[in-house]
């Protein structure tokens, strides 16, 4: 089995681990983006979380 970067779950949490990057590092560096890094990170969350549920449902059929 192969890993395909171009489906919307993988492509979901790829954006997820980059956003958690960018909130740790603006956290340590102490930045003027946290806003948007909580910002991406939400996002990231809900993208990731709403492509694994219709990726899960697709599956089941």
């Amino acid at each position: 089995m192969m890993f395909n970067v171009n489906t919307p779950v993988n492509l979901s949490r790829l954006l997820l681990v980059l956003s958690s990057l960018f909130l740790v590092f603006e956290m340590i560096l102490g930045g003027s983006h946290s806003a948007l890094a909580f910002g991406l990170f939400g996002i990231s969350w809900l993208l990731f979380a709403a492509f694994g549920i219709r990726a899960r449902r697709i599956g089941r059929r």
